[in-house]
C-alpha cells in the first residue's frame, strides 16, 4: 500500500512551507515530521527511522513529539544553539531507551534533521544522513554531512592513514552511519551554533535519504530554481524521485521546503 500526503501551511507573512510524505514501496511510514509557528519563530524537523519495523516508527516518532513539546515549551532566554544542543542528548536518551511490548529494549534509532528560523537567523541541528538543503537565487546547497562510514574513510584516506587500496576495500559499506539519535551517546553530528543570515526568497529543504537517493543533483536545483509555486514544487520533487530508473524498491520519503517571503 502507498500514502501519499502533500500539505501546505501559510505560517505567517513571513514562511511558506509544504511538507509531502510518501510510503513508497515500504509496509510503514518510519519517517516523521513537524513544522511549528511559535511567536514568530520557525521550527522544523524531518526524521528517517531505522530497526525493523516498528522500531524504524516508534524511533521517528519519539523524537519528534518529544523535538514538539520542548519547543513549546521552549523559553525564550534558550535560544536556538543551547536549544539544539540540549535536544542532541535528551532526544537520544528518550530513543535509547525505547522499550518494546514484551518491556524488551528496542535497539532503534532514528536520523534527524532540524532548522530554527529566528528572524531572518537560521540554526539547524543534524543527526545521521537526512539532509538540509538551501537554495539562494540560482545558488544550491548542502548544509549537512551524511554522517556515515564514507566520512570516516574519506578522514582516513586524506590523512594517509589508509592506502587507495584499502579505501576500495572498505567503500561498500561506506554508507552505513555512524552516528543518529538512540546510539546512546552522540559524538558525530552538525550543529549549526553561528547564525545565517537568510534571504528573503530563500528556499530549504529538508530530507529523508528516500528523497535525495532518488533524484540527481542537476533535477534537484532544476525544480527549486523553477517558477512553480512552492507547492508545485514539491509535486514535482516526489514525481521525479518515484519515476528514479535503477531502483527497484522505493523507500519512504519525507521532506519539508521552506521559503523565506520576507526579512
Amino acid at each position: 500500500m502507498r500514502t501519499i500526503n502533500l500539505e501546505g501551511m501559510e505560517l505567517d507573512d513571513r514562511y511558506d512551507v509544504v511538507s509531502y510524505s510518501y510510503i513508497g514501496d515500504r509496509n510503514e511510514q518510519q519517517d516523521c515530521a513537524c513544522a511549528i509557528k511559535k511567536d514568530g519563530e520557525l521550527l522544523a524537523a524531518v526524521c528517517d527511522g531505522m530497526g525493523g519495523m516498528t522500531g524504524g516508527r516508534m524511533a521517528s516518532q519519539t523524537a519528534i513529539e518529544y523535538l514538539k513539546k520542548q519547543y513549546e515549551d521552549k523559553t525564550d532566554e534558550e535560544k536556538f544553539p543551547d536549544f539544539f544542543q540540549r535536544m542532541l542528548s535528551e532526544t537520544d536518551e528518550k530513543v535509547f531507551f525505547l522499550k518494546d511490548e514484551a518491556r524488551q529494549k528496542l535497539c532503534a534509532g532514528t536520523t534527524l534533521v532540524a532548522v530554527g528560523i529566528e528572524k531572518n537567523l537560521l540554526y539547524w541541528l543534524s543527526v545521521g544522513d537526512s539532509r538540509l538543503y538551501i537554495k539562494r537565487g540560482s545558488e544550491m546547497g548542502q548544509l549537512t554531512r551524511d554522517h556515515n562510514y564514507f566520512l570516516e574513510l574519506d578522514n582516513w584516506y586524506a590523512t594517509r592513514k589508509i592506502t587507495a587500496e584499502q579505501y576500495e576495500q572498505e567503500k561498500g559499506k561506506g554508507e552505513a552511519l555512524i552516528s543518529y539519535v538512540g546510539m546512546g551517546g552522540i559524538k558525530v553530528f552538525d550543529l549549526g551554533s553561528s547564525p545565517f543570515s537568510l534571504n528573503a526568497g530563500d528556499v530549504l529543504l529538508l530530507a529523508t535519504d528516500g528523497l535525495w537517493r532518488y533524484i540527481s543533483p542537476h533535477q534537484l536545483s532544476e525544480i527549486l530554481n523553477s517558477s512553480d509555486s512552492l507547492q508545485e514544487k514539491a509535486k514535482k520533487l516526489a514525481e521525479s524521485a518515484k519515476i528514479a530508473p535503477d531502483e527497484s524498491e522505493h523507500d519512504n520519503m519525507t521532506f519539508i521546503l521552506i521559503k523565506l517571503r520576507e526579512v
